[in-house]
């Protein structure tokens, strides 16, 4: 989760604390099912961090072995861990009092892939994972504790630093109070936590993880359910191709299924890795120049027929644009319908009926009543009690209307679920409005972690593009390109989306479109960049264009 201040959602008046007396709570920075951060005022007018957990509450109050258990934290200090300064009980949530951060670990990521790049630098990962695997190292030499919720968005960056936060809670928190561990950061986890058990070498399986994902773009392992990740976790096959060849056994024996087996130490795996590629220390911040990949399509049809691709990926964004206009709300891109309801969408892989269970559970925190209920869709109204954020905001409505539905695009059997959620104020009001907008981007975010659903990349906004299209992959001057009719997903400036019922042999592929009474032949060259199986042998596919694409 982001604590970054300059992200921080601008709010009426600040709040007093009542657990902790002198801070002043400004604005809600960001909110999980687990966790809710708020940017805050100390005693001394200094900015930080106070973060709320959930989990203590499910089964009742905090018990007193809790609370000391989670004062512990305040005594792990060290140059790399973000440090927990004060510790409360807020009518049985854990309330901790830690400092901000400029960003994390994984908005550092996404810069780079903003410039096109599929990673971070190398140098300059290895410069941050060093940090907390020093962190890490002196929790479970000093303090016998384990992380065992490692991700990309729990490793802030400080100035010239990395600091781990989140440290001891899955372990003296969030397990003791029925939480299983796998369960709070099944991305990252190691294997033996799918199976309740854990060690300090859990830890370094999650660097691991995490280093490949940030220096390719790609995990190690293929699948996106819980399940899909447990069974390749104790499965132990690894897909390690992407890095170079002196990293891989170091990489591998990081990942072995017993802890045993791995490094002694976080700081010795990253020692190792720093050997095997000859990357010595003091790489972090180097800034690369964004990267333009031009592609010459073999087998094209003739430029005299065609229009330039620029023109036609701007023709098309601009007809798709006009169908729905976008408003952009703290990160999330909603469409907005003409009374005003809000629409986001995004892809889910659980089946429906782990699916409904897991947003029965998600929704009860926002006292939802369920008015209507099929296979493929739920229509509630969300009664919103009274509480610290309508003292914040000022706004004080009591219902809200929301119908989530999803469906397979491929039919029945199809793993991949396109999920529609809309959310509606029945009240014209302005500042009942306002508070839907305010309240959206929490609730998309409650549902997608519920759905264990992945939030797409998006450096340019897509917009719905549906419609009938040819797939050409590039081959050899000298063989005949195979052609794949598919249909599209969605579009933006510098990518589209894409279902089609085979895979292309080649990254590079063609999209072309025939002419018709309303419309002129085109051919887009393109990058397949992701590519997803979602059932009935048909694939999801996402692809950039490989040209500059122009802004609109």
């Amino acid at each position: 989760m982001s604590v970054s201040p300059a992200t921080a959602r601008p709010s009426q008046e600040a709040v007093s604390c009542d657990c902790l007396p002198g801070y002043r709570l400004l604005d809600c920075l960001g909110r999980s099912p687990l966790a809710e951060t708020w940017l805050a005022q100390d005693p001394d007018g200094k900015r930080c961090a106070v973060k709320y957990i959930y989990a203590a509450v499910r089964y009742g109050n905090m018990s007193p072995k809790q609370m000391r258990a989670a004062r512990r934290l305040t005594a792990m200090r060290h140059p790399n861990l973000a440090a927990i300064r004060q510790v409360a009980d807020d009518h049985g949530r854990l309330v901790l009092v830690t400092c901000l951060a400029e960003q994390t670990l994984a908005d550092r990521f996404r810069h780079y892939e903003r410039l096109g790049y599929p990673g971070m630098p190398r140098g300059e990962l290895l410069d941050y994972l060093e940090d907390a695997a020093k962190a890490l190292d002196y929790l479970h030499r000093e303090h016998e504790v384990c992380h065992l919720s490692l991700n990309p968005w729990n490793l802030l960056v400080l100035r010239d630093r990395l600091l781990v936060a989140d440290f001891g809670l899955v372990q003296l928190v969030w397990v003791p109070s029925g939480q299983k561990a796998s369960r709070i950061n099944a991305r990252f986890s190691a294997p033996e936590l799918f199976d309740g058990r854990f060690s300090p070498a859990s830890d370094q399986y999650s660097l691991a993880l995490i280093y490949h994902q940030l220096l390719v773009g790609r995990p190690v392992h293929h699948g996106n359910t819980y399940r899909q990740l447990a069974e390749a976790r104790r499965g132990g096959l690894l897909h390690l191709e992407e890095v170079s060849a002196p990293e891989r056994p170091v990489l591998a024996r990081a990942l072995r299924k017993v802890g045993a087996e791995r490094f002694p130490t976080c700081t010795e795996f990253i020692h190792e890795l720093r050997a095997a590629v000859g990357e010595g220390p003091k790489g972090r911040h180097q800034e690369l120049e964004p990267r333009l990949d031009r592609l010459i399509v073999p087998g094209a049809m003739p430029n005299s027929v065609l229009r330039p691709p620029a023109e036609v990926v701007q023709q098309l964004v601009l007809s798709a644009a006009e169908k729905r206009p976008i408003k952009l709300i703290d990160g999330y891109r909603f469409h907005v319908d003409p009374d005003g309801a809000l629409i986001y969408r995004f892809a889910a892989w659980l089946p429906e009926v782990v699916a409904q269970q897991k947003l029965y559970t998600a929704l009860s925190r926002w006292h939802a009543e369920i008015v209507d209920e099929t296979p493929q869709s739920l229509s509630l109204l969300l009664h919103l009690q009274p509480s610290i954020w309508q003292r914040v905001w000022d706004l004080r409505p009591s219902v809200l209307e929301l119908r989530i539905q999803w469906h397979r695009p491929q039919g029945p059997r199809s793993q991949l679920a396109d999920v529609r959620i809309c959310l509606r104020c029945p009240s014209d009001r302005l500042q009942h409005q306002a508070f839907m907008e305010r309240i959206a981007p929490f609730l998309i975010e409650d549902l997608q972690m519920a759905l264990l659903a992945t939030r797409e990349r998006r450096v340019d906004e897509r917009f719905p593009f549906d419609g009938p299209l040819r797939v050409t992959p590039c081959v050899a001057d000298t063989a005949l390109p195979r052609v794949i009719m598919a249909r599209g997903k969605n579009i933006s400036t510098s990518g589209i989306g894409l279902y089609v019922p085979d895979a292309p042999d080649s990254e590079h592929i063609l999209i072309s479109q025939v002419s018709t009474r309303n419309s002129s032949p085109f051919a887009i060259p393109a990058a397949v960049i992701r590519l997803h199986e979602i059932g009935d042998g048909w694939y999801e596919v996402g692809a950039r264009f490989t040209f500059e694409s122009p802004s609109v």
